[in-house]
């Protein structure tokens, strides 16, 4: 985590992206929040209950994660992919979600598309566009239980 914060800092010059892909973070409960994470992979990871509050996830890459009762409150998650994700409980409080300019002026939106999510898991986020924009497919009305 380190070397990708320092990477992020030195714009790719020192330090190394990290990619998280399919690890387990729950050992790393604690040393998620606010991080500068800007650019990470963590897809199909398992960060079940993990707490991100306060970190910078701008083009973060969740997708396939099980993110079931993970806390967002306080992240900049703009351009970051949720495609497929498992949400049910997880916390958005305060989190901005929207678009990210990419340095080639190219725009990145947050992605929600194929992730089980409810409408109510965002009612306290911060919004650039409609909820409807995130391609969030329709609700899933039941949650699904975190295992201990």
């Amino acid at each position: 985590l380190e070397a990708h914060e320092h990477w992020v800092q030195t714009g790719g010059a020192h330090g190394r992206p990290a990619v998280l892909d399919g690890m387990d973070l729950r050992p790393l409960h604690g040393l998620l929040k606010q991080r500068c994470l800007i650019g990470i992979s963590a897809r199909n990871v398992i960060a079940i209950g993990v707490d991100f509050s306060g970190s910078s996830l701008q083009g973060a890459k969740f997708a396939g994660a099980d993110l079931r009762g993970a806390r967002f409150a306080y992240c900049d998650l703009s351009g970051a992919s949720f495609r497929g994700a498992r949400l049910h409980h997880t916390s958005f409080d305060r989190a901005k979600l929207g678009m990210l300019r990419l340095v080639s002026g190219e725009p990145l939106p947050t992605s929600f598309a194929e992730a089980e999510a409810s409408s109510a898991q965002f009612a306290a986020a911060i919004f650039d566009s409609p909820l409807t924009d995130f391609g969030l497919s329709p609700l899933v009305q039941q949650a699904s239980p975190i295992p201990a």
